[in-house]
């Protein structure tokens, strides 16, 4: 799969899971047995296309019908959000997407950090720059670079989980702006170092993530131009339903606590109650002009 879609030039995550939106709203009796037997998607849409979860033919298929546009792939090409809103409401459940992007096979359930980074990130569900709570359940870790010694229960949406998403996503902004893998073997100190080094800079970590701040507030900014709103920085239903089996049966994410985290979150980042950055917070980040109507950046 990850060589289709790399040779047809489709994001594997998004490719991936419009198949699994399509799955689910055409077996829905394994998944919502309330629902109409005879599925979500109309026979005459799908052209003899069959959408059976694990059947490798009916994946491959599918990609295949998504690259060329071809037959029911051109409406699952559109992505999960479009998909589903052209096919009805009643897929809206099945419809794993944050402003619009497809989640990544990180399942919030099981992290609840990974949950709100998916819920608040400007992008949509970007799994590159949440946090992976399982990186933060004992021992030393990156977050010791910023003050955060502690750490947490990767089951739980604490103001303290809070903090630590926030140091650990301004990070992440940093890296994904200056192009450096997540995964290279460097402690803060020492990516900080390569940075400055480089640059020319005399940065420190810390003044890093203030920067990966400034970007995140930036991208807030121009989201709340286009009508983005708190009501946005939310998790699709499904991740509020609990496991009905598993090692982590019964694991599922309150609505009203992750509300909290994402209110505490605009709070600790001197936020609005609409999650746009404050006038105040812009000019200490050095990016007061974005706030006027049609701002640029000084020259």
């Amino acid at each position: 799969m990850k060589k289709m879609t790399n040779d047809n030039g489709v994001y594997q995550l998004t490719g991936e899971t419009r198949e699994g939106l399509s799955k689910s709203a055409y077996y829905n009796r394994d998944l919502a047995p309330t629902l109409d037997d005879k599925g979500l998607i109309p026979e005459r849409l799908l052209e003899g296309m069959k959408l059976r979860f694990g059947n490798a033919g009916d994946m491959v298929a599918a990609l295949e019908a998504i690259a060329s546009q071809t037959g029911f792939g051109r409406i699952m090409g559109q992505g999960v959000a479009a998909c589903s809103e052209l096919l009805g409401p009643e897929t809206a459940d099945f419809a794993c997407h944050v402003k619009g992007q497809e989640m990544a096979y990180h399942e919030p359930r099981t992290k609840y950090g990974c949950g709100l980074g998916y819920a608040v990130s400007p992008t949509g569900a970007d799994h590159q720059h949440t946090m992976n709570d399982l990186n933060y359940v004992s021992g030393p870790n990156e977050l010791i670079y910023f003050g955060l010694y502690e750490p947490e229960d990767p089951y739980c949406l604490s103001a303290k989980k809070v903090a630590m998403f926030i140091e650990a996503s301004g990070w992440r902004h940093i890296l994904d702006s200056l192009v450096i893998c997540h995964f290279m073997p460097w402690t803060p100190q020492q990516t900080t170092e390569i940075i400055n080094g480089v640059t020319g800079w005399d940065m420190t970590s810390v003044e890093l993530v203030q920067a990966g701040r400034r970007i995140l507030a930036l991208t807030r900014i121009i989201n709340a131009r286009y009508g983005f709103t708190e009501a946005d920085d939310r998790l699709p239903k499904r991740f509020s339903e609990a496991f009905a089996g598993g090692p982590v049966k019964g694991n599922r994410i309150r609505p009203e606590e992750m509300e909290e985290a994402v209110r505490i979150y605009y709070q600790l980042l001197n936020y609005d109650a609409h999650g746009k950055p404050t006038r105040e917070i812009a000019a200490l980040l050095g990016i007061g002009w974005a706030m006027e109507s049609g701002g640029q950046p000084p020259v």
